[in-house]
């Protein structure tokens, strides 16, 4: 443990997409606060979920550029809510755990994480693959029996995680309880072929645009 800089980081993200048009509202928001964003998987077709976040990713973390820490986050239901300098802040707060996991109202959310690299190789390869291939109760699963070991962001000083219903806009931003999570993920539903998640991300987004 110990406290990260900017320079330190990595984000990274599976886009498993053809293009980045699914991703509009991702992007935009990336380029809004200036993340620098590692995709992963664009233009190839999605195999599953176990591939995509356990598999590949385990392949994605052993090549990164040469940062010691990374931050993993969806895509199609993320926007970012604040800078690279804020997710480091968060998670310094947080005490920079080896790995620090977001929190969704029934628990774990496997889709957005931060911390060490090689932690991050170390426990997914003790994260043992289930028959429904459904990485989030691998997790969990793991969490539970003791397998691993992670920290919960339950403040979200880095990861929000949730409907939505209960974000507040202040100067710009979404803030949960006091904090401002640099990273807002509304998790589950349905992907359209066409609009991907915009049914989620635009009312979302025009929260921001409304606000007073």
């Amino acid at each position: 443990m110990g406290i990260i800089k900017p320079p330190d980081l990595t984000i990274l993200a599976p886009s498993f997409y053809p293009n980045m048009k699914p991703l509009w509202h991702f992007q935009q928001t990336a380029e809004k606060f200036e993340v620098p964003v590692v995709h992963y998987g664009l233009g190839e077709n999605h195999r599953t979920w176990l591939y995509s976040h356990l598999l590949r990713l385990r392949v994605e973390l052993k090549h990164l550029p040469s940062t010691q820490h990374v931050l993993f986050t969806d895509t199609i239901d993320v926007i970012f809510n604040g800078t690279v300098e804020q997710m480091c802040e968060g998670y310094n707060r947080m005490g920079a755990p080896p790995i620090l996991v977001s929190l969704e109202p029934n628990g774990l959310n496997a889709g957005g994480w931060m911390g060490e690299v090689e932690a991050a190789l170390e426990l997914l390869t003790l994260i043992e693959p289930n028959p429904n291939g459904d990485v989030q109760v691998m997790w969990r699963e793991a969490v539970e029996d003791k397998t691993i070991d992670v920290i919960f962001d339950d403040r979200r000083r880095v990861f929000y995680a949730g409907d939505g219903d209960d974000l507040t806009v202040e100067k710009g931003h979404f803030k949960w309880a006091g904090s401002t999570p640099p990273v807002v993920h509304l998790p589950g539903g349905h992907t359209d072929k066409d609009t991907g998640r915009d049914y989620k991300m635009k009312p979302l987004l025009k929260r921001l645009t409304h606000a007073v």
